[in-house]
């Protein structure tokens, strides 16, 4: 198979993380979601072209995610390097940020962790924490784990209890945490 390029996007700084692909506006057509260290958050239409752009305070290492946390539309959900997770609406207008203690490289999963039927954000910090993100941005709840997390969470029924928990790594010396409600 010989492969040829559709289209390519020049941004202004390298592309680090895994780019994200959905239709954000729900007109039938995919949108390409890229991160980049040039502090941008990049919408770019099926062609290869630019739809829109978000400005962060530093470089992007995250990928970003993309759910509808709220039941009024897709959003795009990304860390930066300048210590916030951001929240995006389809034309990459900000809806929220939340600060975390450091630089957040982690790649954020988007479920109902908790299982109350609402889509939370979950990620990881470099100031040693997990962080779980409600639908507008406030935190339900962070979680220490003694080491720098730029690892990225994943949301699943491990131990077939019925009930989801969040597995993620961390540089403290155990490596993975295991993360379940509490009874």
């Amino acid at each position: 198979m010989t492969l040829a390029s559709n289209w390519n996007y020049i941004t202004r700084g390298m592309v680090w993380s895994s780019l994200a692909v959905a239709d954000l506006d729900e007109d039938g057509k995919l949108e390409v979601v890229a991160g980049s260290f040039d502090k941008e958050v990049y919408c770019l239409n099926s062609t290869g072209g630019l739809k829109s752009d978000y400005t962060t305070r530093d470089p992007i290492q995250s990928s970003p995610a993309i759910g509808d946390l709220n039941r009024d539309g897709r959003k795009v959900i990304v860390g930066s390097r300048d210590f916030y997770v951001h929240c995006l609406n389809s034309s990459s207008r900000l809806k929220w940020t939340h600060m975390t203690g450091g630089p957040v490289l982690s790649s954020p999963a988007i479920a109902d962790a908790d299982q109350d039927r609402q889509l939370e954000a979950i990620v990881g910090s470099l100031d040693q924490n997990v962080y779980s993100l409600s639908k507008i941005g406030k935190l339900k709840w962070k979680y220490g784990t003694g080491g720098l997390v730029w690892s990225s969470p994943v949301v699943a029924d491990v131990d077939g209890n019925g009930m989801r928990e969040i597995v993620i790594g961390s540089a403290d010396r155990t490596s993975t945490a295991c993360l379940g409600q509490a009874v």
